[in-house]
């Protein structure tokens, strides 16, 4: 029995001692960690980010870019942004670090143009200070050069050019923008008027008078000298090419043919003279008003106007009408002085509306053909559609009658209801 007693009491006193082992010797791991840990926060309190370079070095404010940022000691909780003094700053965000780099994008869209600086922080660890590094003027900012995509109208015609008022459509136009059209000769024709509407679109003026037939391109330049051509992109034209060329036997700005000299046999009529204004004018409307009318036209010398006639729903000059402007040409040229009123009319087969409009292009295209071939002096044009057309009803040769334009010359201008009384024959 007592020596059972003596060996419990030594087995427990080894239970103590044991235990008595176990916890010196987790206190002396407890005091291991805890003066590691000391280290460590020592460690950081004297380790800061260093920053050795930035990429890219300039950047355009139109929206986000990745940076790269290279160095040494970036930690996992690292911030970064851009800095400059009277801006906000600029976040970074979708960061990715490693001990000596940085990748991050950071939205640049409408910032003010510059230089800016690169600061990277190491966050906060174990409740220290955090610690930062900046590189000054590290990245510059710069506003983007412009670009011309379009510009209206792409072309004029010489005998028509004057000022245009052009719309050219791109981007990255800004306040303080110059426009200049560059002709085939190399002078340079500077836009006037200019007016942002948006930072695509600018409309500005240009003054083409007696400007060379040819090609010319636009250059837009911001205010920071950036610029921008789009080539080949404004055209003034000889001539329309919708236009016949009429025979050489007419002498005309088109082809530059001069007349054949006329055979003894059969010689080319001189024009008319300027006939007396006082004679009665030809007027197919018998009624009394016909009586009051307070311009006149000059009578004979619009008997030698023939009527010129289209096919149906067209509104180009056939082939066969050539030899009716040949005679046309001939009589403008040799009385420059009156004012020309062409009267455009269709048949009955269109809306009223349609006719008024097909009736307008058809004297529209005889207008041109008569520019086109030197003819300078004072035209106007009228439209009439079916109204006052020279027939009425169902017969083809009625119908063919009413698609045609009348040419006439006036010592003042007419009204429409005049000219309406005057037809050619």
């Amino acid at each position: 029995m007592t020596s059972f007693y003596f060996n419990h009491i030594s087995v427990l006193n080894r239970k103590e001692s044991l235990l008595k082992k176990t916890f010196w010797l987790v206190l002396a791991s407890l005091m291991i960690i805890f003066s590691g840990f000391h280290s460590v926060k020592a460690g950081i309190d004297i380790f800061a980010p260093k920053i050795e370079s930035v990429s890219p070095a300039i950047a355009f404010n139109d929206g986000p870019i990745h940076l790269t940022i290279t160095g040494s000691r970036f930690n996992q909780s690292a911030m970064v942004k851009l800095t400059r003094d009277g801006f906000p700053d600029i976040m970074a965000t979708d960061l990715q670090i490693t001990n000596n780099t940085i990748d991050c994008t950071c939205d640049l869209s409408d910032q003010s143009d510059g230089t800016w600086n690169v600061s990277v922080t190491n966050g906060s660890i174990f409740g220290k200070k955090p610690k930062s590094d900046i590189l000054f003027s590290a990245l510059t900012i710069e506003y983007p050069a412009p670009i011309i995509t379009s510009i209206f109208p792409k072309d004029i015609y010489f005998k028509k050019a004057s000022l245009i008022e052009a719309r050219i459509w791109g981007a990255h136009f800004r306040e303080g923008i110059k426009v200049d059209m560059v002709g085939p000769d190399g002078q340079t024709i500077n836009g006037v008027h200019i007016k942002i509407m948006e930072d695509t679109q600018i409309n500005c003026n240009f003054n083409v008078t007696r400007q060379p037939i040819g090609f010319y391109k636009i250059i837009v330049t911001n205010d920071d000298g950036k610029s921008a051509v789009l080539k080949n992109s404004f055209q003034i034209k000889e001539f329309s090419p919708e236009l016949p060329v009429i025979k050489p036997n007419v002498r005309h700005k088109v082809n530059s043919v001069e007349p054949q000299a006329p055979s003894p046999a059969n010689p080319t009529p001189e024009p008319s003279p300027i006939p007396d204004t006082k004679q009665t004018p030809r007027i197919t409307n018998n009624s009394p008003d016909a009586e009051k009318i307070s311009v006149s036209p000059t009578a004979d010398l619009n008997l030698k106007f023939k009527p010129l006639f289209f096919d149906v729903n067209q509104f180009n000059i056939r082939d066969a009408d050539l030899p009716s402007l040949e005679n046309d040409l001939t009589l403008l040229k040799g009385n420059p002085n009156f004012i020309i009123a062409i009267c455009g009319y269709a048949d009955e087969q269109r809306t009223p509306l349609n006719n008024l409009k097909l009736s307008q292009k058809r004297a529209e295209t005889i207008r041109d053909f008569l520019i086109a071939n030197d003819i300078t002096g004072k035209i106007i044009i009228f439209s009439f559609g079916k109204d006052n057309a020279g027939g009425a009803g169902l017969a083809e040769a009625q119908k063919q009658n009413n698609r045609r334009v009348d040419v006439s010359l006036w010592e003042n201008q007419p009204t429409k209801e005049q000219v309406a009384l005057v037809k050619s024959h």
